[in-house]
């Protein structure tokens, strides 16, 4: 069976939310309204700081290569952002090639719509800016002005023991804030993107981003679950992106509404077993169904000790959480034995499994 027409009609619903959240709706739209009012995400507003001077202190963290990689933009976390960006590894001597792309809304003077309800009504005018910057990996901080409204800020840092260097670009709104709505909102950066590609001579590397969490147990089990999965670039006020074409990804890029494709997955079959048919359920014999289960509980528990033997294999960080998955897995099977026991022995509770199986039955076929 293909899937290309659900895929299809996913692409269709996520396109949808991206114009109603983020825009724009048209490249070179006018909208009615404050543009801050009318798109709800992606937006980098004024900055709050009075001086040039509080701006670069905003920045000033980046330097120190003390910070782990997952620190926040300072300006990022606010109530209203003034700035986004990501951290990524190089490897290899190569350049960046950086394309910055956002827009703003400038007021369409003279403009003015007449509405019953709302009086007068201002319009504003899309205006899309795009800009290209090269830099070399050598180590340091540089600022780029990137059109009227935004500044990039570029650190690389030393290269780490394994000879990748940690680099942190950065996208912040260069205006100041001031007691206007209207010049707040034509001032304001909306639908920011940060694009990232290198040359042939230079790669991506995993940032390594598990060693800077926490060892809070959930953590770890994801780690142990997702340790074949590289993690390329992490988000500072937005999400990620990058190129899954290839094995080692050639671009990285910021997000504000991520997109990822999650494989189909089937669980394992058991051959010969039908107690997960619900019709088989409802009216088979008591002693079918309890051999049928104990039966399942036994190949469950021949997965387990399988599953146990493999977590002795892992590297030194995953075996804890592979240990306590495989104890969590013994205790579910514990669980199931008991339940099944008492099937085979309380009348009751047979019928009253049988009844539940058959209410889910007709549930499912109406």
């Amino acid at each position: 069976m293909g899937y290309e027409e659900f895929y299809h009609a996913r692409e269709i619903v996520v396109d949808i939310l991206r114009k109603d959240l983020v825009g724009p709706v048209e490249e070179d739209e006018v909208i009615e309204g404050l543009p801050t009012s009318y798109y709800v995400m992606g937006k980098l507003y004024p900055r709050k700081s009075a001086s040039g001077e509080a701006e670069q202190q905003d920045m000033s963290f980046l330097e120190s290569s003390e910070e782990p990689l997952d620190s926040p933009i300072s300006l990022s976390n606010q109530f209203q952002p003034s700035s986004m960006g990501l951290t990524f590894a190089v490897r290899g001597k190569t350049d960046l090639h950086i394309q910055i792309v956002y827009a703003t809304y400038e007021e369409v003077e003279g403009v003015l719509k007449a509405t019953e309800e709302k009086g007068q009504s201002l319009r504003f005018r899309r205006i899309r800016y795009s800009h290209e910057l090269v830099t070399s990996c050598e180590p340091g901080m540089r600022q780029f002005r990137v059109g009227p409204y935004a500044d990039a800020w570029i650190l690389v840092r030393k290269p780490s023991t394994n000879g990748s260097s940690a680099v942190t670009v950065t996208l912040a709104n260069s205006t100041q804030a001031i007691q206007s709505q209207r010049k707040n909102a034509a001032n304001t950066v909306f639908q920011p993107i940060i694009r990232v590609a290198l040359n042939n001579t230079g790669s991506f590397a995993d940032i390594d981003w598990r060693q800077k969490l926490s060892r809070d147990k959930e953590l770890a089990e994801l780690e142990l679950l997702y340790r074949k999965s590289g993690c390329y670039a992490q988000g500072h006020g937005c999400s990620v992106e990058w190129d899954r074409v290839n094995k080692t990804p050639r671009w990285v890029s910021t997000a504000i509404i991520p997109q990822c494709d999650v494989p189909q997955m089937m669980p394992r079959q058991s051959d010969g077993l039908e107690v997960f048919r619900m019709s088989y359920l409802v009216d088979a014999q008591r002693v079918d169904v309890v051999n049928q289960l104990r039966r399942f509980i036994g190949d469950y528990a021949n997965w387990i000790e399988d599953i146990d033997a493999r977590g002795t294999k892992l590297a030194s960080q995953y075996v804890d959480a592979a240990k306590r998955n495989v104890a969590q897995c013994r205790r579910t099977k514990e669980r199931l034995s008991a339940a099944v026991e008492l099937l085979a022995t309380d009348d009751e509770v047979f019928r009253a499994f049988q009844l539940a199986n058959k209410a889910m039955l007709l549930q499912w076929e109406r």
